[in-house]
């Protein structure tokens, strides 16, 4: 077979194939009659300048939480938070639960408490135990929910308890510069095989 025979068998396939696919489309015209003009697509109309207003962000509920450590927090010592809620506003059907992370754990019996009514501008005050498992960064959360005006809202809180002394940063006696000046930062790294 000659390269140019081969080259016609080549072109007699594509042309095939697009025939095929021309099938596919589901488009016929008849004998004779020009194809249709595409249709317009709408003209962009210039575009108005971009809004200075922005975009509303999830209200925050009208509560305030604080927590106040009361004592030294020690590893295997209990410690006692005191939790205090306040809202400009009468507050029903009120729940409080304190969570800790992994590393403090949280009496059970203190932990959680229902409240029916709160009056505007009430403080409301809890002591909560807590025990701290390990020295470091430690945190509690205090979520509360609320129905406000008849609508169920809820406020949450991360607070941090400091555990032993706080440990600086290790920092090297000097710092590696590569040819350009720009600084190197070396990494641990463990080779497996």
């Amino acid at each position: 077979m000659s390269v140019s025979t081969l080259f016609i068998r080549q072109i007699g396939v594509c042309l095939l194939g697009l025939v095929i696919c021309g099938c596919q489309d589901g488009r016929t015209l008849p004998f004779g009659t020009e194809s249709a003009a595409p249709p317009e697509l709408p003209s962009e109309a210039p575009g108005a300048p971009p809004s200075s207003v922005q975009a509303e962000a999830k209200p925050i509920p009208p509560l305030s939480i604080s927590v106040e450590i009361l004592g030294e927090p020690q590893v295997g010592r209990e410690l006692e938070l005191r939790v205090i809620t306040r809202s400009p506003v009468v507050l029903n059907e009120v729940s409080v639960e304190v969570l800790g992370d992994e590393r403090i754990l949280v009496t059970p019996a203190t932990a959680s408490w229902r409240v029916a009514r709160v009056a505007r501008d009430e403080t409301m005050v809890r002591l909560v135990t807590v025990t701290p498992l390990v020295d470091g960064a430690l945190h509690v959360s205090v979520l509360v929910q609320a129905e406000i005006n008849g609508r169920v809202q809820a406020r949450h809180r991360l607070f941090p308890i400091q555990v032993g002394a706080v440990s600086a940063p290790a920092t090297a006696d000097r710092l590696d510069v590569d040819a350009s000046g720009q600084l190197i930062i070396a990494l641990p790294a463990q080779e497996s095989r």
